[in-house]
């Protein structure tokens, strides 16, 4: 059964400059965690295919409700896959590392300068949603089951599972946002981590 997990943290970086993050996660089929954690996908998923149809995905949602689109940005694209692949690696779900460094770390180490204005005369520095589901298992979800067999459906998923989540919809269709990265990777036993970075 899927379980959407929220999690809602401020950080304040310093006088005008706030990011909020938040969390939605599917419990694993039959309620049980993958044992082996591996970044390689043994399914044979493009996941550089899969990270393109979900930004395309982002972007059709954000022109329905009247926003402009935001352009997809490699050098965040790059951050957000080092985050899923330690996800993957350590064996963790969470916007914040087992070394304590979170999202607003990974830009700096990246070097990479964030500062978007939010029309209020403040700005931001960065942003980032995570999500967690499957390949080619059945989730429960709000709207039924499912069971993502092909590229297409996996990033549908993976975007509607991020716009069923009250936090994470509003920080897709925020309408400061000018770029986003993706990354996605997978375990060994087919869970799919991924991140979403955005500036």
């Amino acid at each position: 059964m899927a379980v959407l997990v929220l999690a809602f943290v401020s950080f304040q970086f310093g006088t005008g400059i706030l990011a909020i993050d938040d969390t939605v996660s599917s419990i694993a089929p039959n309620n049980q965690q993958p044992e082996s954690q591996s970044q390689q996908n043994a399914a044979g998923v493009n996941t550089t295919n899969v990270e393109r149809l979900v930004h395309q995905e982002i972007n059709e949602r954000r022109t329905a409700n009247d926003l402009a689109p935001i352009t997809y940005d490699p050098t965040l694209a790059s951050i957000a896959a080092d985050h899923s692949e330690d996800m993957v690696e350590r064996d963790f779900f969470a916007h914040e590392n087992p070394d304590g460094d979170d999202f607003a770390d990974w830009y700096d180490h990246a070097g990479y300068d964030c500062r978007v204005a939010t029309g209020d005369g403040t700005y931001v520095t960065c942003g980032e949603n995570i999500a967690q589901t499957w390949w080619e298992e059945q989730i429960t979800t709000d709207r039924g089951t499912v069971s993502y067999q092909t590229e297409a459906e996996l990033a549908e998923g993976i975007v509607n599972q991020l716009m069923n989540s009250t936090g994470h919809r509003e920080k897709i269709l925020t309408e400061y946002w000018e770029s986003e990265g993706i990354g996605i990777a997978f375990t060994d036993d087919d869970e799919v981590l991924v991140t979403q970075n955005f500036c």
